[in-house]
């Protein structure tokens, strides 16, 4: 009918899933009990969750649906607005308004400048996977871009925002979030139309005095602006992420929890990924992984060393009769230039019959094996290192991180205002005061106490947990 009527397609493209199966592959039927209504799961997953999860897939392959995959998307959207809520709590208390108050280029951070540059770079490739119907890859590039903005520039920036002063490091942090989270409602509103909407209407026009459109989805699209990217920058900070990264699954291999302060760092980085060695970029992974001391290493076998052995079933259904030549000629490699193989070029390069042969990571079972008294993580050439020894130092000041963990918890079940103030009782073991008392001004500072006491009984909230198996009760009252 449009054809005769309009002398045009009706469509330029059309896109459509091969079929929708449940979210273990299976075909959907209403008497093995699997199937999904569409009223059912728009009213229990929401429609932009659902609108999410449909983007999510690649529309060539058979989309899986459910409330399980649902319940993942939900995280990606629970995390955005998490970190607009940060936003608008802490912009409210100290009157920050974005038509007045945004600061110049010059004024930013280091930390700044990357999630600017990495807004950026998302701006540039939400434009071509729009443009080439590719949303399923700009969705992967959102999940990873909204944990990177939460769990990376918000925790890194807290204590900027926290600030009592209102001076122009705070003010700067103010104003790239605030342009980052504008930037990110627009890339995603046709994905998730609602709560785009939702947190534009909040966030830009109930601070602004006309000129702004009257609703996200009449503005324009966002467009790149290179003056805004820094691509040298963007690598560092994504190396010192990766550090932390392997840092803390080598604190998961020892089973050593975050909270637990530790005295050294071992590194090892490839040429290219040098610029994460300078002093501030040291810092920032000290503070990331909770240890003392850091040292780049310039050979990785100081801290690792790899076995690398072959996967028999793989190179068996791919080379059937010639596996054990394959395996003789691998056998020829020691594991440490396997590894070096594999890090840098993907594979490790065999010659068979005068052909070349190219053997994968996946082919292959490679273990990692740490030195006597570290925990080692390793990924793509970066090789990280605790060190296990804890010291009585370390394990008291371990103790006071947990106790602060505690508090802070009890200040939200009491319902007290971010900027409040305290009084901290405590009463416990002589080994939990004496951690307390030797890191008494740190404890204080992060929970924002003016006093510590004993007295329990006479405070306004009160509460008992178990803190290394011993009983440990606190008191708080809001100091005036």
């Amino acid at each position: 009918m449009s054809t005769v009527m309009e002398k045009r397609p009706p469509f330029k493209t059309l896109l459509g899933h091969a079929l929708v199966k449940d979210e273990t592959g299976r075909d959907m039927h209403k008497s093995w009990g699997n199937a999904i209504w569409f009223d059912d799961a728009a009213e229990k997953m929401g429609v932009d969750v659902m609108r999410w999860l449909y983007a999510n897939q690649n529309p060539e392959h058979n989309l899986h649906f459910g409330y399980g995959l649902a319940d993942d998307i939900r995280k990606n959207l629970i995390t955005l607005w998490n970190t607009y809520s940060f936003f608008i709590t802490y912009a409210n208390l100290d009157n920050f308004n974005p038509s007045t108050d945004l600061v110049s280029e010059d004024d930013y951070s280091d930390l700044d400048k990357w999630i600017l540059s990495k807004t950026q770079n998302l701006i540039k490739e939400a434009n071509h996977c729009y443009k080439t119907f590719k949303v399923f890859n700009l969705m992967k590039l959102v999940t990873k871009f909204i944990d990177d903005l939460s769990n990376w520039y918000v925790r890194r920036s807290r204590r900027r925002f926290w600030r009592s002063e209102n001076n122009t490091d705070k003010q700067a942090a103010y104003s790239a979030l605030y342009r980052t989270l504008t930037d990110l409602i627009k890339i995603i509103a046709p994905v998730a139309p609602y709560i785009a909407e939702d947190i534009y209407s909040n966030l830009i026009l109930s601070h602004q005095k006309g000129g702004e459109p009257e609703s996200i989805h009449l503005c324009d699209f966002p467009v790149f602006n290179k003056d805004f990217y820094d691509e040298d920058l963007v690598q560092k900070i994504d190396t010192i992420i990766s550090i932390v990264s392997l840092g803390r699954s080598a604190r998961n291999r020892a089973n050593i929890k975050n909270r637990q302060p530790l005295q050294s760092l071992y590194i090892y980085l490839p040429g290219d990924k040098y610029i994460a060695k300078d002093d501030l970029a040291q810092k920032e992974i000290l503070e990331e992984l909770n240890i003392k001391t850091c040292e780049f290493i310039e050979n990785p076998g100081q801290i690792i060393h790899y076995n690398i052995k072959p996967n028999f079933q793989l190179l068996k259904e791919r080379f059937d009769s010639r596996m054990k030549t394959i395996i003789a000629e691998l056998n020829k490699i020691d594991d440490d230039t396997k590894m070096k193989m594999l890090n840098s070029e993907g594979s490790i390069l065999i010659t068979l019959d005068g052909k070349e042969e190219k053997i994968t990571k996946n082919e292959l079972i490679v273990e990692e094996v740490s030195k006597d008294g570290l925990s080692a993580s390793s990924y793509a050439g970066v090789v990280v290192a605790i060190d296990k020894n804890i010291s009585e130092e370390l394990l008291k000041e371990g103790i006071v991180r947990d106790v602060i963990r505690h508090v802070q918890n009890f200040r939200k079940e009491s319902n007290l205002e971010v900027q409040d103030r305290i009084e901290i009782a405590i009463k416990a073991d002589k080994r939990i005061l004496d951690a307390i008392n030797e890191n008494e001004n740190y404890f204080k500072n992060e929970i924002l106490a003016v006093s510590i006491s004993s007295d329990v009984l006479n405070s306004n909230y009160t509460k008992e947990i178990e803190l290394e198996g011993l009983p440990v009760k606190i008191g708080i009252n809001i100091s005036n």
